[in-house]
């Protein structure tokens, strides 16, 4: 209606949104599926981040990090559209076996500072995969959560397999 009153063309948009994945990469993601020994935790994270990207537009952008990335990643984000390239850096995160799984918040905070950095994005989010075990409820990550929401950065933390009675 409004098209035919108005020369204006209204147009269905869904601002940009960058997102970051940290995938946990400490030894226990390795623990086997019992159905198939080849299906690790860490398997099973991989291919639910690749799912994730069916859920981006072509507007939005991604980037992907370890856990023990923390300290040395260089943030590039990719537009969606690059899913190759994208499916290449999932395929390339290893398992750290140093991690004990004693992961620091120092992902979440350059995550966020990474996002804040981006302006060319409305929207911001960070994924955690993990298996649930590490230490993420505690008062570093505490901090982080609620310094990136101050920022306006949401975030999702999704469990892979993740014991109960383990679980943070």
């Amino acid at each position: 209606v409004y098209q035919q009153m108005l020369p204006v063309e209204i147009i269905d948009y869904t601002p940009p949104t960058a997102v970051v994945i940290i995938v946990d990469d400490c030894n226990r993601m390795l623990n086997y599926n019992l159905v198939d020994e080849n299906e690790t935790r860490f398997y099973y994270a991989k291919q639910g981040i690749m799912a994730c990207l069916d859920a981006l537009t072509e507007r939005d952008y991604v980037e992907i990090m370890s856990l023990s990335d923390a300290n040395t990643k260089q943030f590039t984000f990719k537009p969606s559209t690059q899913r190759d390239n994208i499916i290449s850096a999932i395929e390339n995160i290893g398992i750290d076996s140093e991690s004990a799984c004693n992961t620091d918040a120092l992902a979440l905070k350059r995550a966020g500072d990474a996002l804040i950095a981006f302006d060319e994005i409305e929207k911001r989010h960070i994924i955690i995969v993990t298996e649930g075990c590490c230490p993420i409820n505690n008062d570093a990550y505490r901090y982080w959560l609620n310094e990136n929401a101050a920022r306006g950065i949401t975030m999702s933390i999704v469990g892979v397999e993740c014991p109960p009675d383990n679980a943070s």
